[in-house]
């Protein structure tokens, strides 16, 4: 039975059985703001089982696309490493909203895997919930009860809370669930161990294969339970683990669902697929195949890889993958997006989204395979010269400890050392030893000390422990392992997005280790500022009155009103109150349109509204406090000045999208859109940069639009297919319902549920103020409109009136190009007298190196710029031996330090070490290699610190 014709069988079984089949929901999520993606089957149908919404029937069944990589669900970090864990994955699943509860459930669940797939009945056992005494929750003896019916009793085994009590989240709704495995091991293996005690013990060959969760109860934010008015029923049964089992194969990825795109990869990459479990190359392999299945429906869904949110997530999955075919099927060259092809082949038939996207989907991924495959190129360059300074570091401690002479007193011992630490780079325990050392000396009073610096012979003798712990340094130096210090290896990781295992493996490869424990802190860290600047606690609402909600901003911005619920939000900020109103003139942020400011006021007090969104099929408004009645009669009134220009700026993106198609080609489709009253974004698909001729002529076409005065012309609550049929337009990766919203400008044609105008008119001036890229394949404009393009063309009249009359001349352009003629020429003469005066202080600085122990040193400041003083360095160190060289400039008023050592001495010193230390002083920061670097900063000031500290090199 092909992976087809299973999907196909499940969904025609539960049609027979009256339950309505929906298509799936998209797999990222743009209108919950607890959930980045669709992480389970009925994660669509949260709105119905909170009672925000009626479904569309009381029996519904489906197979939704999910993706679990953060938060509670994420199976990342499994992928590839066994054979049924997967990022994407397809989720059969039957719901019961009210309807049919356990029994039935049981009953359909059975029949299905029984008689329609045919799988043996020996061959499954059931869990059921236990109970938990901490929360009062007995044990689901109806589901025991059911279930004898169909298994023998010994088959049915007692499930803890954690595995047999289902929750949506820290609050939602939830109950007991009841789990089918299967135990697909071969006679002789069944006949060894019992399937019983393999149940929920990771064994890859007995797995759970479809849950039933039974829905009886809401857990609030404090905690506690509470029944819910209604039962449901929610089951969910992991597709591809199913064709694992009726297609006979120990591994999903032996199923059709992956092995086309596995015989894709072993195509290019020329390596094959052999299935051994720890094999780096097969995990690398099953890597690839599924980060691609994920990366590209969550394209196709309209998520762009990016560097926050869900794009982020997204991005990461797509690298996972290329870092893998990078190391383990040595693929350098992008690859991924060639699978994409074979995907389509695969399922597009039956997710059409992937069909339709698919060039675009390609084209996203190989531009990020191109841009990523250039960080690990760049990141390999800064390993090894991480690699190299660590060496150098540890290999300049192993020449200090070598040129003293242990028979010299402990005092000027320690002198040494601490001379030549401040030019180390320690990053390991030796540096541990030097403290102990140090500690030991100022341990001894002062009276000894001044005996010892007269009596030279006996300080070996009083000062034993100092020399022991010397002695010990010197023996260990040669075996200890050494670590990359965690903090670069960190910032290679976070900044540069260089994956931290690759840092390991070319780590080990050069007999060194990464610093475990301090890159995990690092982690943390990181994690603890992340989680800092997003935590808000919620609270449960409190409800004044079960009402539904009233949206009537389509029509008025300002509506007799009063709170139906509220809650208490706590942030970094404050303390909040998100309200839910009768009456609610606020658009809830949407479809790229932000959600509306203003104030709920009545005679006695009155409340700033900072935001509207919309959660679970509620409008909510977030205000600075709380009522003190909070029943009372409210009026809310929205900032018109905002909600003007946002719908001017919302109308106008119907227009531009409209004139896209037109110039550019009906290839052109909305990627993503920003509408707020300052300025619109609006993402659309097309692949090349747009000409200045392009740009002008969409802005003449919507302009043109503009002057035509059009009407607008709504149409509310209609058929989705009537709205298709008139020829709107829908957008991929946005959820649809059966009846939609339309909005037409004459021949522009849109499904929105955003605010608008009432006439073109309304809009004024369109102005484009840039095009670029986002992606591959996706371009962006940014323009305004209305009041704000009002204020553009006024500000570019006032400074063409300013510099007419600074210019002192009515022809500007003219002027203007005439200065820029005489500043070029006096540039020309202003570099050759610097090249002048450079030969001239080369000659100076030659002669005022000074003998500083083993090496010659040269400390100037000097006024010259960054690029004269570069070329001097290079220079002073090529011709001078056994040499520093240390300049500091005041370029403009900006401090630069430049450090230059002698080929000769770069085993000794380190440029990049020097100038770290030396860039304190100006508040800076910059590298280099052993033998050139420089610093810029913010604190001129310091220079002379700075100049003081090199000195004393």
């Amino acid at each position: 039975m092909t992976s087809q014709e299973i999907r196909q069988k499940f969904l025609d079984y539960f049609k027979s059985k009256d339950h309505l089949i929906v298509p799936s929901a998209p797999i990222v999520l743009k209108d919950d703001p607890t959930l980045m993606f669709s992480n389970s089957g009925m994660t669509q149908f949260k709105d119905y089982f909170l009672g925000y919404k009626d479904p569309k029937a009381p029996r519904i069944a489906d197979t939704q696309k999910c993706l679990r990589v953060s938060g509670k669900h994420n199976d990342l970090d499994d992928v590839g490493r066994d054979t049924y864990h997967h990022t994407m994955f397809e989720m059969l699943g039957n719901w019961s909203f009210g309807d049919y509860f356990k029994k039935d459930a049981i009953a359909f669940a059975w029949e299905l895997l029984t008689e329609v797939y045919g799988i043996p009945k020996e061959n499954l056992y059931v869990t059921i919930f236990e109970g938990d005494a901490s929360e009062n929750l007995e044990r689901d003896q109806d589901a025991y009860n059911f279930w004898k019916s169909y298994i023998s009793e010994d088959r049915i085994i007692n499930g803890n809370k954690k595995d047999n009590f289902w929750e949506m989240g820290e609050s939602g709704p939830c109950g007991p669930c009841s789990e089918i495995h299967i135990d697909l091991r071969t006679p002789e293996e069944k006949a060894k161990v019992s399937g019983l005690e393999l149940v929920n013990n990771d064994h890859p060959q007995v797995v759970e294969v479809w849950n039933l969760v039974f829905m009886e109860f809401n857990r609030k934010a404090d905690g506690s339970l509470e029944k819910l008015p209604k039962q449901h029923v929610d089951t969910g049964m992991g597709f591809e683990r199913l064709c694992m089992a009726l297609q006979g194969k120990s591994s999903n990825y032996d199923t059709d669902v992956f092995t086309p795109l596995i015989a894709k990869v072993e195509e290019v990459s020329g390596k094959k697929y052999t299935g051994i479990l720890e094999n780096e190359k097969d995990i690398a392999i099953r890597v690839v195949v599924d980060h691609i299945r994920a990366v590209s429906f969550a394209i196709a869904d309209g998520q762009l890889p990016s560097n926050g949110g869900a794009g982020y997530v997204i991005r990461r999955i797509l690298r996972r993958g290329i870092s893998y075919s990078y190391r383990f099927l040595d693929m350098k060259e992008p690859f991924l997006y060639k699978l994409v092809a074979v995907l389509q082949n695969q399922m597009g038939a039956f997710f059409p989204e992937l069909e339709k996207q698919g060039k675009l989907v390609s084209e996203v991924i190989k531009s990020e395979e191109e841009s990523f495959l250039k960080t690990i190129e760049t990141g390999l360059i800064r390993v090894d010269k991480l690699i190299e300074t660590t060496l150098n570091s540890n290999k300049e401690i192993k020449n200090v400890i070598s040129s003293i002479n242990q028979n010299i007193p402990a005092y000027d011992v320690l002198k040494k050392i601490q001379e030549n630490l401040n030019v180390l780079k320690v990053n390991q325990p030796f540096l541990d030893g030097f403290k102990k050392i140090q500690e030991n000396i100022e341990s001894l009073n002062q009276p000894i000390q001044e005996s010892f610096k007269k009596i030279q012979e006996n300080i070996n003798l009083a000062n034993q422990p100092i020399r022991e712990a010397f002695k010990k340094i010197q023996e260990n130096l040669d075996s200890v392992k050494i670590k990359l210090p965690n903090t670069e290896v960190f910032e290679l990781y976070d900044t540069y997005g260089f994956p931290d295992d690759l840092t390991r493996i070319i780590a080990e490869e050069k007999g060194l280790t990464i610093d475990e424990q301090g890159f995990e802190a690092e982690m943390q860290k990181q994690k603890q500022r992340s989680k800092k600047d997003s935590a808000s606690k919620v609270y449960d609402w409190v409800v004044l009155e079960e009402k539904p909600e009233t949206f009537v901003g389509y029509d008025q911005i300002e509506a007799e009103t009063y709170i139906t619920r509220y809650r208490k939000v706590e942030n970094k900020d404050g303390e909040f109150y998100q309200v839910v109103l009768s009456n609610s003139p606020f658009y809830p942020e949407g479809g790229g349109q932000i959600g509306d400011k203003g104030v709920l006021e009545n005679a006695v007090e009155s409340f700033e509204v900072l935001e509207t969104k919309k959660e679970n099929g509620l409008i909510i408004s977030l205000i600075n406090g709380l009522p003190k009645d909070a029943g009372a009669v409210f009026y809310a009134k929205v900032n018109a000045a905002e909600r003007k220009n946002s719908q001017a700026n919302h109308s106008v993106t119907h227009l531009l999208h409209e004139a896209l198609r037109d110039v550019l080609g009906t290839h052109v489709e909305q990627k993503g859109s920003y509408v707020g009253p300052d300025y619109l974004r609006f993402d659309f698909s097309h692949f090349s940069k747009m000409t200045e001729e392009e740009l002008a002529l969409i802005e003449e076409k919507v302009n043109a639009k503009i002057k035509e005065n059009i009407a607008l012309q709504e149409f509310r609550n209609i058929p989705i297919k009537e709205a298709i049929d008139k020829g709107a337009m829908a957008l991929f990766g946005e959820k649809y319902g059966d009846s939609v919203r339309m909005i037409q400008f004459g021949s522009s044609k849109e499904l929105c549920g955003g605010t608008h105008v009432k006439n073109t008119s309304e809009i004024g001036h369109f102005k484009i103020n840039s095009e670029s890229s986002v992606a591959a394949g996706i371009r962006r404009i940014e323009a305004i409109s209305g009041d704000k393009s009002e204020e553009y063309f006024k500000g570019l009249e006032k400074q063409v009136v300013e510099l007419s009359q600074l210019l002192k001349s009515k022809d500007v352009v003219r002027s203007i190009e005439k200065l820029i003629e005489e500043n070029a020429a006096l540039k020309s003469e202003v570099d050759a007298l610097k090249k002048e005066k450079a030969k001239g202080e080369i000659g100076d600085w030659k002669g005022a190196y000074e003998q500083k122990g083993d090496k010659l040193l040269l400390v100037k400041k000097t006024s010259l710029d960054a690029g004269s003083v570069k070329d001097i360095v290079f220079q002073l160190k090529k011709e001078i031996p056994t040499s520093i060289t240390i300049i500091l400039s005041d370029a403009d008023g900006k401090p630069m330090i430049t450090v230059g050592v002698s080929d000769d001495l770069a085993g000794i010193y380190q440029a990049g070490a020097l100038i770290k230390e030396l860039a304190k002083e100006i508040q800076g920061g910059g590298g280099g290699n052993p033998g050139f670097a420089t610093a810029g900063g913010k604190n001129l000031d310091g220079l002379e610190n700075a100049y003081q500290k090199a000195l004393n090199i």
